[in-house]
């Protein structure tokens, strides 16, 4: 019967209009809202369709034939990346590194390329004492630790605002920003990662938001928008004249709820 029962459950996953549909479904008794039934996802393909091909990058709304609504966009855009650049070496940063769960991710499918991750001392105590993990903090780096264990992921805890210390100007070919969502760090982290970024590199942002009071950022576990990085991208595109774009963050009718957005921009 799990067999089933599993077969069943992947086959709903690659189907979009059974999936979506039983998606809304589940919102309408949960959220009592009829309107969500006639929330338009197409419109969010379309819209992620458009920005992949200004950046040549060919569009997929699945990861591996699965439409499930809570697989981030970062997932999806990295993976059309490393199909872009194959098999050729280039250098990473990702600022926030979490569990290490996608930096593991981003190491499996730029197997050839160098992978870094920075994020705070695990004794900082603005480290240990964010994401309640005062009482899991050795749970924490266990797991972490083995999602790092890879030949091309260098790992470095240190404070992001001081990525420029570290590593010198035009030395990544993208920097993904997914640290502190407040000012003035996530400013800071991302204007110097602008600096450190080659020629073509590409600064992808993740978690924006344009409006915090006019949704409830609540509704997102897991996931804190940041109007003041959505700003800093806005100022940032504003001052070198290179244009901005905003992904969906997400597929599905959640968005009806609430819609952050994935930032990409391209130094030129």
């Amino acid at each position: 019967m799990s067999i089933i029962k599993t077969k069943l459950k992947n086959w709903i996953l690659k189907n979009k209009f059974l999936y979506f549909a039983l998606c809304k479904l589940s919102y309408f008794f949960y959220k009592k809202d009829l309107k969500v039934f006639f929330y338009n996802i197409e419109k969010d393909f379309s819209h992620n369709r458009k920005i992949y091909s200004n950046y040549e990058l060919n569009f997929d709304p699945t990861l591996e034939d699965s439409f499930r609504e809570s697989i981030e966009i970062k997932y999806k855009i990295f993976k059309a990346i490393s199909l872009k650049y194959k098999n050729k070496k280039i250098k990473i940063l990702e600022i926030g590194t979490l569990e290490g769960v996608f930096t593991s991710y981003l190491s499996s499918i730029f197997d050839n390329s160098e992978i870094y991750t920075i994020d705070l001392p695990h004794t900082d105590k603005r480290f240990y004492t964010s994401y309640d993990r005062v009482n899991k903090l050795k749970n924490f780096l266990e797991i972490r630790n083995k999602n790092l264990h890879k030949n091309n992921i260098n790992f470095i805890e240190m404070d992001s605002i001081n990525i420029l210390d570290k590593f010198s100007e035009n030395f990544f070919d993208i920097v993904f920003v997914d640290g502190d969502h407040k000012n003035p760090v996530v400013s800071l982290d991302i204007f110097n990662s602008f600096k450190i970024l080659k020629s073509e590199g590409l600064l992808i942002v993740d978690d924006l938001y344009s409006s915090e009071s006019t949704r409830k950022i609540g509704e997102l576990k897991g996931h804190h928008p940041s109007k003041d990085g959505f700003n800093a991208m806005k100022k940032l595109s504003f001052e070198t004249k290179n244009p901005l774009d905003l992904l969906v963050k997400f597929y599905g009718p959640k968005n009806h709820f609430i819609n952050p957005m994935v930032g990409i921009l391209r130094k030129k």
